[in-house]
C-alpha cells in the first residue's frame, strides 16, 4: 500500500505523490469542517447561557426530551449548549458547575478547527493531525460521560 491514503479523518490524505483529486478532496474536507465547527463557536459565543436555559438572539432553546423520560437525569449532553455558551462568556467556573464537558468541547472545538484550517493550507491531512484529532473525540467523550455520571 502507498502512502496515499483518503477517506475519512483516521486515514492520512493527499501525501507526497498523490493525486491532485486527493488533495482537492481533503481541502473540501477541512474546509466543510471548519465552517461548522466555526459556526458551532459562532453560535455559542452568540448565545447567552445561564444554569436554567440558553438562548440565542431573544429565542430560548427547547428543553431537553430526555428529561421527560428522565427528569432527575436527563441526557449526557444536558446542559451542554448551557456550559459552552457560558465558557466563551469567561463564566468558567459556573460552567465547569453546570457541566465540565461544555468547557471541554469549546477547547476541543477551537482545537479541530486550527487543525482543520492547517489542513486547508498544506493541502493534506498529517499523521499528526488525525492523532490530535481522534484524541481529541475521545478526552471529549471522556469528558461527557464524566460530567453525566457527576451529576
Amino acid at each position: 500500500m502507498d502512502g496515499a491514503r483518503n477517506g475519512d479523518d483516521d486515514r492520512p490524505a493527499g501525501g507526497p505523490g498523490a493525486p491532485d483529486t486527493t488533495r482537492r478532496s481533503a481541502r473540501a474536507d477541512a474546509l466543510l469542517r471548519a465552517a461548522i465547527l466555526a459556526g458551532f463557536l459562532a453560535a455559542a459565543w452568540l448565545a447567552e447561557g445561564s444554569p436554567g436555559r440558553a438562548t440565542l438572539f431573544g429565542v430560548e432553546g427547547p428543553e431537553c426530551p430526555s428529561r421527560l423520560v428522565f427528569p432527575e437525569r436527563g441526557c449526557p449532553g444536558c446542559g451542554l449548549t448551557r456550559a459552552s455558551a457560558m465558557a466563551l462568556d469567561g463564566e468558567v467556573a459556573a460552567s465547569l458547575a453546570l457541566h465540565p464537558g461544555g468547557l471541554v468541547l469549546v477547547v476541543c472545538a477551537a482545537a479541530a478547527l486550527a487543525l482543520h484550517v492547517h489542513t486547508l493550507t498544506s493541502g493534506r491531512k498529517s499523521a499528526w493531525t488525525l492523532r490530535l484529532l481522534r484524541s481529541g473525540r475521545v478526552l471529549l467523550l471522556v469528558a461527557i460521560l464524566a460530567g453525566w455520571i457527576a451529576t
